[in-house]
C-alpha cells in the first residue's frame, strides 16, 4: 500500500484545486493561479503568487502545459503546495479532531496565533516553569508539573482519542473530568 492510499481517509471532506484566475490579467499579460480549497461547506480561495498566460493553463487538470519552458518549476510549485495543504490538513485532523476552513487557511497563511491548543499551551507554560528552576520554583516541582502534563496528554487521548484538543474545547466539564482522573486513576491528591 503506497503513502497516497493510506492518507486518502485522513482528506475525507477536503478538495484541492488550481485555477486561472482569468478575469484578472497582470502587467505582464499572465493570470495569477489561485489556490482554491473546499471543506465541508466552507470555500476559500489563495492567491499562489503564481502566474501564466492563458494559453498553457489546462483547466481540466489544473497545471500548466509543458510545452512552456517554466512549466516543470511552476508545476512542482503547484504540487509542492498542495502536499502542504494535505499534510496540514492530516496534522490539524489528528491533533483537533474538528476546525474551520479558515483556521487551515490562517495556518497556510503563517498567521497562526498560538496557544491554538491545549498541549501548545501547556508545552509554554512548561517552558517558562523550566525556566525559573532554582529561581521561583523548585527542581521537584517542576517534574511534578511535568507529570501532570503528561497525564494531561493521556487524558486528553482517552477521552477523545486524539493527540491534542483546541483551548476552546476545555470547559468545566472536561476539567472536572480530568482532575477525577488524577485523584482516582492516577492517585494523585491536591
Amino acid at each position: 500500500m503506497n503513502k497516497k492510499q493510506i492518507s486518502q481517509p485522513m482528506l475525507a471532506g477536503l478538495a484541492v484545486n488550481f485555477i486561472l484566475r482569468s478575469s484578472f490579467t497582470m502587467k505582464n499579460g499572465e493570470h495569477p493561479i489561485v489556490l482554491k480549497i473546499r471543506y465541508l461547506d466552507e470555500r476559500k480561495e489563495i492567491n499562489t503568487g503564481l502566474s501564466v498566460a492563458a494559453e498553457y493553463w489546462l483547466p481540466r487538470i489544473g497545471l500548466v502545459d509543458h510545452q512552456l519552458k517554466t512549466a516543470l518549476s511552476i508545476n512542482q510549485e503547484l504540487y509542492n503546495i498542495r502536499q502542504q495543504v494535505e499534510t496540514l490538513f492530516i496534522k490539524m485532523k489528528q491533533d483537533l479532531g474538528d476546525f474551520r476552513l479558515s483556521e487551515l487557511v490562517e495556518r497556510l497563511k503563517g498567521r497562526q496565533e498560538p496557544p491554538q491548543s491545549i498541549l501548545e499551551y501547556v508545552e509554554l507554560k512548561m517552558q517558562d516553569l523550566k525556566a525559573g528552576i532554582g529561581v521561583d520554583i523548585a527542581k521537584t516541582t517542576f517534574y511534578k508539573y511535568n507529570r501532570t502534563a503528561n497525564y494531561l496528554k493521556e487524558y486528553i487521548f482517552l477521552q477523545t482519542g486524539l493527540k491534542n484538543l483546541p483551548v476552546s474545547r476545555i470547559d468545566k466539564t472536561f476539567l472536572e473530568g480530568f482532575f477525577k482522573y488524577l485523584r482516582v486513576t492516577k492517585k494523585n491528591s491536591f
